[in-house]
């Protein structure tokens, strides 16, 4: 017996005539259709967000612990925490909803910039985190950053970003530690004028920094 559901069809098997045995099969069936779907949508829910459909702060942790079990060894990463400049004027001026529409646009022009494995969350308000996987820590990669912000749409909502940037494992072995180390980076880069790329090579965190310049991108692999 063939019973459609909304990916398909399941087939349903019976030892002898069903009978009356049918429709009961047939909505059994449907029935753990529904809880299957109900089940992975609960789950993208709890990981996502729901305005720009990027990682939520949960889905931010669990892909982070998740890459901790795959990985043994120090396979680097860059994290850059992005914060939006003039957000809360454009949301003053123009109303939520025009915010909502520029937090919508912007994230998905920037995830169209990303390789398939680089991950983009949104933890806050107007506050994302950006990962960029497999690349070097390399003041170059404030001008790979810097490529990507100015092919965003932000200039159409008055808008700019301040990034701050930390990489993995040089900064940071814990997500905590990482983001630590970036929001030490972007107040600083607010501090400074808003609109910069905050990167520290040093280890403690008090070093040259890297702000809206660099060499070329060594050590990223796919990163174009």
């Amino acid at each position: 017996m063939d019973v459609p559901c909304s990916d398909g069809v399941y087939r349903v098997y019976f030892r002898a005539d069903p009978g009356a045995e049918y429709s009961e099969a047939a909505r059994f069936a449907q029935a753990v259709d529904a809880l299957l779907h109900d089940h992975e949508r609960l789950k993208t829910e709890a990981f996502h967000d729901a305005l720009t459909g990027c990682l939520n702060r949960k889905g931010l942790q669990t892909w982070f612990t998740e890459r901790a079990r795959r990985y043994t060894d120090d396979t680097g990463f860059v994290l850059v925490l992005v914060d939006f400049d003039h957000f809360k004027q454009l949301n003053d001026t123009h109303g939520h909803a025009k915010g909502d529409e520029a937090l919508r646009e912007i994230t998905a022009a920037l995830r169209a910039e990303l390789r398939a494995y680089d991950i983009l969350a949104r933890i806050g308000g107007d506050e994302f985190v950006l990962v960029l996987e497999a690349c070097a820590c390399h003041p170059g990669i404030v001008q790979r950053l810097e490529g990507i912000k100015q092919r965003l749409p932000l200039k159409d909502y008055d808008l700019d970003m301040t990034m701050g940037v930390a990489c993995y494992p040089r900064h940071g072995r814990t997500l905590e530690q990482l983001l630590a180390r970036a929001d030490l980076c972007l107040y600083r880069g607010k501090q400074q004028g808003r609109g910069l790329i905050v990167f520290d090579m040093d280890d403690s965190g008090t070093g040259e920094e890297g702000t809206n310049g660099g060499g070329a991108l060594d050590g990223c692999q796919g990163c174009h």
